[in-house]
């Protein structure tokens, strides 16, 4: 698996294994899916709000876990 560079962030992001997937910045995916809780929240499907908080704190934590090993490396 090959990674691409976000220049906005200076961070890594690997693209899924998948031939049509594309490399998405960590700001990104946070703001797309940030919408998609409000999306969900509004009509009225918690359970789908709820899975989505998840998937962000996991986009926090691996952004958090890059942010360390760039330092660690630097």
């Amino acid at each position: 698996m090959t990674t691409q560079e976000n220049t906005s962030l200076g961070q890594t992001v690997p693209p899924g294994t998948s031939g049509r997937a594309k490399s998405v910045s960590i700001e990104t995916l946070a703001t797309t899916i940030n919408r998609a809780i409000e999306q969900a929240e509004e009509l009225g499907i918690p359970s789908a709000a709820q899975l989505l908080m998840m998937a962000r704190l996991e986009v926090d934590l691996t952004e958090i876990a890059l942010e360390t090993k760039l330092k660690k490396s630097a």
